[in-house]
């Protein structure tokens, strides 16, 4: 069976237990910035999917133009997707951002497990 953990020091964990609740942080105030890209690393490939795919039928279309984009799955089409992602999270930090807790899962046996 495995367990999942909340690491945090003493103050941390009497704060939980007085209260009765976990806290969040907005990710941009994160300790480790890397969280927060987790969230970008799963989000832009599937942008660039969707824009890969239908880029062809808009240049078909006339409403964009083929010499931007020299083939399905180009550069172009990547860069339109990391742009669009940084147009949400912008969009998504001024009315409502990301707020995180953190927890780990360690399998029962694990050294992780069993020293926690």
């Amino acid at each position: 069976m495995t367990s999942i953990f909340h690491y945090t020091d003493v103050n941390g964990l009497l704060g939980i237990l007085s209260s009765e609740a976990l806290f969040a942080t907005d990710y941009r105030y994160l300790n480790d910035a890397t969280e927060a890209g987790s969230i970008k690393e799963l989000i832009v490939p599937i942008l660039h999917s969707e824009i890969t795919a239908i880029t062809p039928k808009l240049i078909g279309r006339g409403w964009l133009k083929k010499e931007y984009y020299d083939e399905p799955g180009s550069h172009a089409n990547l860069l339109q997707a990391e742009h669009m992602y940084q147009a949400f999270t912008r969009g998504l930090d001024r009315t409502t951002p990301f707020f995180v807790t953190s927890f780990c899962k360690h399998p029962q046996g694990s050294e992780e497990f069993e020293h926690c």
